[in-house]
């Protein structure tokens, strides 16, 4: 009988073969880091891939989008990273050839902070959604 264990977690195996399969089953998690990346609190697996989308049809639907939820899709910046993170952002998804380009400027939502799409910056995130042109 093989025993292993993992932080509080004690597996234990039939034999050595047995742990040999769960190793090469698990070896991937292992070398990117042990865990994928999840959407906080959702229980959900969401890549930031997805939340790149999500940000992006959030500010061509809503148009300005308030700074906290921004911050959160962003990986949780705060204060002043906030803007070296949305134009890391705007390049990520394409909008921008580089981060000091100014894809989003700082708008209100009410009385709340807020982020917006410059306005070839929203153009060409209408086109990459297929939701037309400039208006």
């Amino acid at each position: 009988m093989a025993k292993v264990r993992i932080g509080k977690i004690l597996i234990e195996f039939d034999d050595v073969a047995e742990l040999d399969a769960f190793v090469a089953r698990h070896a991937n998690s292992a070398e990117n880091g042990g865990s994928e990346q999840r959407t906080e609190g959702s229980g959900h697996a969401g890549t930031q891939a997805a939340k790149d989308q999500t940000l992006l049809k959030m500010f061509v639907s809503a148009g300005t989008v308030e700074a906290g939820t921004v911050a959160r899709l962003l990986g949780g910046v705060k204060g002043r990273g906030v803007r070296p993170a949305v134009n890391a952002w705007g390049v990520r998804v394409g909008l921008s050839a580089s981060d000091d380009d100014g894809v989003c400027i700082q708008s209100n939502v009410g009385r709340n902070r807020g982020w917006k799409l410059s306005a070839g910056a929203l153009g060409a995130a209408k086109a990459m959604l297929g939701e037309g042109g400039n208006q």
